[in-house]
């Protein structure tokens, strides 16, 4: 349960607009302006996108519900409101029937119930969804809020990411018909050709930098299997690695890429077989793909090393361990971000990424026995790296960096413990790129087989979709038909789902793969027992109709398909005529090709008249200004990301997380002048941080570095806090008096220590403005009864007393307070 008791209080008031709202919670947000105003000064807009999940953090007293239920509501769109129970328990929030099922009100333990449940998950495979918090939320001024806002957006993250393993499948399934062409030899066959060497796989991770020069002493040693994006940066160094592996599909990662796309591909790149395309089909080495080469047939070849994810550096340990080696070492592969805050080795372009400072990690122990902060990719990373080598048990996995996460089944190990042989001349020769770039007679035998099987794939997909078509006929007949007639189509439907999971089996499945999206959407939210006849046959409509537009999109990738690989065959084609192939170079966005036509066909090119060669050398101009405009452009912000930083910054203070306050600290030291904001977050870690470690002196230095004007309510508690310790009581009554101006709760503080400053007529003001507002304050009842009993002033302490009586009639403290009174 999240802690709230101490926060959250039964208190209500009504502001000038006659709106009723909790004063523990809005404070004095509602007073200078009615609450409809506010919101659409503040959230005007954010609720009108359609088919969207609206995950809404806190409701202000249910004055935002009041605002959600004004607006006409988004179609196809659910809005969730996620509560902490404390407050749920003390409003009484009836929505109107029709809305119920478009607006839900829920605690966090229901919220992560509905999601675990899938009730969201159509909105997740449509990445439709968005959280939006409250102004209570926003204030920054609540524990619990904090805490609630963590958890709601961890669980949304963590579902989010599950689901959108299924959700990549489209895009894996898309590249690989794309790469149909080019996917021409399977990595298997490097497997178990090395025995008792040591390859040593190297990633992005900032631990690269520590090692690089040990790397480069011991490079004759080792095989070197690199992630590709940090191939150009080890070139820079004289390394050259033995593999580049490549598996995002993503069309970023061709474009930060363009140090790996400009080098003389020396190396082997072996790449999963959903690799970005223009990175394959312009590689000018030899190559080798992981993975299931032909989509329908995926999961029945077992033959091939696997293409194992989530990240690059997964798969480059996979096929390192499958290879046979005996030894496997891990430089670079961090799986969290260094202790100084660094997310990637230097020189790369993740570095060039600013510190998103409001996003919440997780926490993982390295090695040194630290904690770091690591994203949920890496998470998974972690997980699936322990469950692919517990496969090969004798396999030895050593990392040499201390500051990397502990991964079970990998061990630590100090370079000065690392014991090499030399690597044989011969297995080294294994992996020269040479020995896997086909000569075109080679290629064209795979390409016309490869292209006959994907017409017979084509053929095969006609023929699903005639069933398909036949069965959405079938279901436009069953609208109108009897019950006896109903009973007969439905047997038809059956005849026709038999003959689709017998002759179609794979590209059933393949469709559905593909069409994840498409297929999530036939599921109804109704149960079974109250779904109607036509509740039904609509939903059998959509599915049929899912079905039937994910078999036209497979058919849109065949043409793709069949085009690429018509093409690698014309490119070897003397009677072809080049123009032609460079336009579609041009259409493919595979200008490099040009250099590997040449490379490939060198006599054909000699005898090209000039204006061929021209238009060749026009494509390869093209081809790399592409990679020199991408590598001057700008780079992203690296300002820091300042979403939710408050939030974290709060979590961060309230568990005494030592090490996520620095983190916090270093991040912003050097943008502090960019932003107030920054400046504000910067100074108030610090203070934290300092606090934390006793250091009570420096902590008000740092708060007391923000400008005065600039300090809201979190900065002004943090100073009042050490004032009061280091017993500055003039200040802190001034700051305290400001703290008012935020929250009226803020009071009875600042009469108690007008009361320690023995100032007693301002203190008894201050406890009768606050009693005025808000008379039925047990605590600060039984406060001001004390505070008058100290002055001698029992006959109006006994009032108070009694007023606590009247609502706590067994109230222990007013009980003894009245004892002592009347025996005085």
């Amino acid at each position: 349960m999240l802690i709230e008791h101490s926060e959250i209080t039964n208190e209500f008031a009504i502001t000038q607009y006659n709106e009723v709202y909790l004063t523990s919670i809005n404070r004095k947000t509602f007073e200078r302006m009615d609450s409809r105003s506010l919101y659409e000064s503040e959230l005007g807009g954010e609720f009108v996108a359609e088919n969207t999940l609206n995950v809404i953090i806190g409701m202000d007293s249910g004055l935002l519900v009041n605002y959600l239920l004004s607006l006409s509501l988004a179609s196809g769109s659910r809005f969730v409101v996620v509560e902490l129970e404390g407050v749920l328990s003390l409003l009484n929030i009836d929505l109107p029937k029709e809305v119920k099922d478009i607006i839900s009100i829920v605690n966090i333990d229901e919220f992560e119930s509905c999601v675990a449940d899938g009730l969201y998950d159509v909105f997740f495979a449509r990445n439709s969804f968005k959280t939006h918090f409250s102004m209570a939320v926003r204030g920054n001024y609540l524990r619990s809020y904090s805490l609630l806002s963590t958890r709601v957006q961890k669980c949304l993250e963590h579902q989010y990411f599950e689901q959108r393993l299924s959700f990549n499948q489209k895009s894996f399934i898309a590249l690989q018909f794309k790469n149909l062409a080019d996917n021409l030899l399977p990595a298997s066959i490097l497997k178990g050709k090395f025995n008792k060497e040591t390859a040593i796989i190297i990633g992005g991770g900032p631990s690269l930098d520590l090692h690089i020069q040990w790397l480069k002493n011991h490079q004759t040693k080792l095989i070197i299997i690199v992630a590709s994006r940090v191939a150009g940066k080890l070139t820079k160094y004289g390394i050259i690695p033995d593999i580049v592996v490549s598996v995002d599909p993503q069309p970023i990662s061709y474009e930060v890429n363009d140090e790996l796309m400009l080098l003389e591909h020396k190396s082997l790149l072996i790449h999963s077989f959903h690799i970005e395309h223009r990175i394959l089909s312009q590689w000018r080495g030899g190559a080798l793909y992981t993975g299931d080469r032909f989509p329908w047939l995926s999961g029945h070849n077992k033959s091939n090393i696997e293409s194992i994810g989530p990240t690059v550096t997964n798969s480059a340990i996979e096929v390192a361990s499958s290879m046979g080696f005996e030894q496997i070492l891990l430089l670079g592969v961090d799986f969290c971000h260094s202790q100084s805050g660094e997310t990637h080795t230097k020189d790369t372009y993740g570095t060039q990424l600013g510190p998103q400072l409001g996003t919440m990690y997780e926490w993982v122990e390295t090695y040194s026995g630290k904690m770091a902060e690591t994203p949920i990719q890496l998470m998974h990373a972690i997980t699936s790296l322990k469950e692919s080598i517990g496969a090969y048990p004798n396999c030895t996995y050593i990392n040499i960096a201390i500051e990397a996460a502990k991964v079970e089944g990998v061990e630590y190990r100090d370079i000065k413990n690392i014991k090499l042989n030399a690597i044989d001349d011969k297995l080294r020769q294994l992996l020269d790129s040479s020995n896997y770039k086909l000569d075109f007679k080679e290629k064209k035998s795979i390409l016309v087989q490869c292209l006959s099987d994907v017409i017979a794939t084509e053929n095969k997909l006609e023929g699903l979709n005639t069933q398909l078509n036949k069965a959405l006929v079938l279901i436009k007949k069953s609208t109108e038909a009897s019950d006896a007639k109903l009973a007969s189509l439905f047997g038809k439907l059956d005849a026709i789902d038999e003959i689709i999971s017998t002759k179609y089996n794979m590209l059933s499945t393949l469709s559905k793969l593909y069409g994840y999206e498409q297929f999530s959407g036939f599921f109804s939210s109704k149960d079974i027992e109250t779904r109607s006849k036509d509740d039904v046959l609509h939903s059998i409509e959509k599915y049929y109709c899912a079905f039937s537009k994910t078999v036209e999109k497979l058919k849109a990738l065949i043409s793709i398909s069949k085009n690429n690989i018509q093409l690698r065959l014309d490119e070897g084609d003397e009677t072809e005529d080049l123009h032609y192939i460079i336009e579609r170079w041009r259409e493919n966005e595979e200008l490099g090709r040009s250099i590997l036509w040449q490379q490939e066909f060198p006599e054909r090119y000699n005898m090209l008249p000039e204006s061929l060669k021209l238009a060749l050398a026009e494509c390869e101009r093209e081809f790399l200004a592409f990679f020199k405009t991408t590598s001057q452009a700008s780079k992203p912000q690296t300002e820091p990301i300042l979403v939710n930083a408050f939030h974290k910054l709060h979590l961060l203070n309230y568990s005494r997380h030592e090490l996520g306050l620095t983190k916090m600290v270093d991040y912003t030291e050097s943008f502090v002048d960019t932003n107030i904001d920054v400046l504000r977050l910067h100074y108030l870690a610090k203070s934290y941080l300092l606090l934390l470690q006793g250091e009570v002196n420096h902590s008000l230095d740092a708060i007391l570095s923000i400008p005065k004007e600039q300090r809201l309510e979190v900065e002004l508690k943090q100073l009042v806090k050490l004032q009061i310790q280091l017993k500055q009581f003039d200040e802190a009554s001034v700051n305290l008096k400001k703290l008012c101006e935020f929250s009226d709760e803020y009071m009875p503080k600042y009469a108690k220590i007008m009361s320690l400053m023995k100032q007693y007529q301002p203190a008894l003001s201050a406890y009768l403005d606050y009693l005025d507002l808000h008379p039925k304050d047990i605590p600060v009842l039984l406060e001001i009864s004390q505070f008058l009993m100290q002055l001698g002033e029992g006959g109006y302490a006994l009032q108070y007393v009694e007023q606590v009586l009247m609502l706590d009639q067994a109230n222990a403290t007013a009980l003894g307070y009245k004892n002592i009174i009347q025996s005085a």
